[in-house]
């Protein structure tokens, strides 16, 4: 890694290939359309199945202004639901438990030590009781616990970037990039900066992050060496983020290309990708500017 910023967040590629992701973890758009997925890509979820009680409750939540992750259960499985991200891209960051891995009983378990209670909200539909703190549990604490601190680094407090200079900005995106890299399980093998003073300060941040989210999820998906590149460079004091991947086939029609297109068509953002020589470049600035909020709070709903 090229960056010291990243190593003084303790940031380390290997490290990062070897993250056990212990929840199936996916990005939905408007209308039930899973359009990411980081584990495990064999595995088909049904969206269907919730009560109407339970989809009033996850449309209300994505709409209102907590950042709080809202937990549900369908089947056995405990949903969260990350409204973080909605309001600037409507998409939405979910996950759900893999009792093969992490049960639902364990993860209500570890939710409720003390760094991370505070971030959890609990729908009433749960019936599952959480486990008794064992010593099979206490034995996967440890590394369970730092994915779940992860996961909320990359997708809470999205108002870090509001009256911050230049240098807190700069820091804020590269642990947006630490924290995501890790609960995708996708390494960046180098970041490179256009200019060292650049000017972030402007950046949507949810925008950024959830477009890191998809893009390193897809390369995990569809690289080969299941590895990123980044450069970053501002215009407009926004950062303007390039990630690159080597591709495998065809991916002119892949559901994330297709869904970003239309998103930063919507707010009037730059986008855009090119394919050469099997490499994949993709490119996108998040612009925060004031007319982009209107609407926000439009009532997009994600189960019909």
């Amino acid at each position: 890694m090229n960056s010291d910023t990243l190593v003084k967040c303790g940031y380390s590629a290997k490290d990062v290939m070897a993250v056990e992701i212990p929840i199936y973890l996916m990005m939905l758009s408007p209308h039930d359309k899973i359009i990411s997925r980081v584990y495990p890509e064999a595995l088909e979820l049904s969206l269907d199945g919730f009560s109407r009680e339970q989809i009033e409750e996850i449309n209300e939540h994505l709409r209102s202004y907590t950042e709080k992750i809202l937990l549900t259960e369908k089947e056995g499985r405990i949903w969260g639901f990350v409204p973080s991200v909605f309001p600037s891209s409507t998409l939405c960051p979910l996950f759900v438990t893999d009792e093969a891995i992490l049960s639902a009983a364990d993860l209500l378990r570890l939710l409720r030590e003390e760094e991370l209670q505070g971030y959890f909200t609990l729908s009433d539909s749960i019936s599952t009781r959480p486990s008794r703190m064992s010593e099979r549990l206490l034995g996967i604490k440890e590394r369970y616990g730092e994915f779940l601190s992860a996961l909320i680094s990359a997708f809470s407090h999205m108002s870090s970037l509001d009256n911050v200079g230049a240098e807190d900005a700069r820091d804020e995106l590269y642990k947006r990039i630490y924290a995501v890299s890790r609960i995708t399980g996708c390494p960046v093998e180098s970041i490179d900066e256009k200019v060292e003073d650049s000017d972030y300060t402007k950046t949507d941040l949810p925008l950024f992050v959830a477009f890191l989210f998809c893009f390193l999820a897809f390369a995990k998906r569809n690289s080969r060496l299941r590895s990123v590149d980044i450069s970053l460079s501002s215009s407009s004091s926004a950062a303007v983020i390039t990630i690159s991947s080597d591709v495998q086939g065809s991916i002119t029609l892949a559901d994330e290309l297709v869904e970003w297109e239309a998103l930063s068509a919507e707010r009037n953002m730059m986008f855009g990708f090119d394919v050469e020589d099997n490499r994949l470049s993709i490119t996108f600035q998040p612009l925060r500017r004031d007319w982009s909020y209107l609407g926000l709070k439009q009532k997009i709903s994600f189960f019909e």
